[in-house]
């Protein structure tokens, strides 16, 4: 599956690129999941869900299509996000209330 990722590596960014254009738009982390206030507060840490805890977002689903059929392919695939700092932001060492939550996987 790794390999697949990879190959798309450049639709996936295509498609951040569209995301980032609205970043001022998008919800801070802890506006959506109340359990991370405990390591951030600010508006600096915005997030893009895809689907996580149990739910997707059809309308994020369709601005970001290759993204999400790729990552849904992904052996044990939990949760799928952007998750945008603001430059400067910085996150303590933390663990999230499941794996699925606060993993981080660069694209």
């Amino acid at each position: 599956m790794g390999h697949d990722v990879e190959r798309e590596w450049q639709a996936i960014r295509s498609e951040l690129e569209g995301v980032l254009t609205r970043r001022d738009e998008l919800p801070a982390f802890q506006d959506i999941v109340t359990d991370v206030r405990t390591i951030t507060e600010d508006q600096a840490w915005k997030v893009f869900l895809l689907h996580a805890y149990g739910s997707s977002s059809e309308r994020n689903i369709t601005c970001c299509p290759r993204t999400w059929d790729t990552v849904r392919r992904i052996p044990g695939f939990k949760s799928a996000m952007f998750s945008i700092f603001e430059p400067g932001k910085h996150l303590p060492p933390h663990r999230g209330p499941t794996t699925a939550c606060c993993g981080s996987t660069s694209v």
